[in-house]
């Protein structure tokens, strides 16, 4: 895992100031930075493993990435940020109220798109698929 799931987090920080240049610039520089582990897994013959230890409902998860995740990573990774960009330019012409909400939101479905790829624990994956579920809908501006 890597610094750019970091950034990718810190992005929601603008969204919240709704400072949707600045979301979409951290997006695209975290973005290109996780491609680059996702297509490092693409090209190689290795697998991301990485064990980690929750209290006792979940237990030990694993959480790793493999060829096929890595492959819709790498498009997940090109993929949003253009649509982030895009949505910051579109926004600048259609002004709305509830822009930090939709910048918000917008930043946590993206996480949650990357997180499910990572997810190989059922009740893990589970919940950030629930998490990218809620995140998506619309409320209201």
């Amino acid at each position: 895992m890597s610094i750019g799931f970091l950034i990718l987090f810190l992005a929601l920080i603008p969204a919240l100031w709704k400072r949707s240049g600045l979301f979409a610039i951290l997006w695209l520089l975290g973005s290109g930075i996780i491609a680059f582990e996702y297509l490092e897994v693409l090209y190689s013959y290795s697998v991301q493993d990485f064990l980690i230890s929750f209290p006792l409902p979940l237990g030990i998860a694993n959480i790793g990435l493999n060829k096929l995740s890595a492959f819709f990573g790498t498009i997940f990774s090109i993929g949003l940020p253009l649509g982030f960009l895009y949505g910051h330019f579109y926004l600048k012409q259609h002004q709305a109220p509830g822009l930090r909400s939709h910048l918000f939101w917008l930043g946590i479905l993206g996480l949650s798109m990357h997180g499910i790829l990572w997810m190989r624990h059922t009740l893990l994956f589970l919940m950030v698929w629930e998490v990218m579920s809620v995140s998506s809908f619309p409320g209201d501006a």
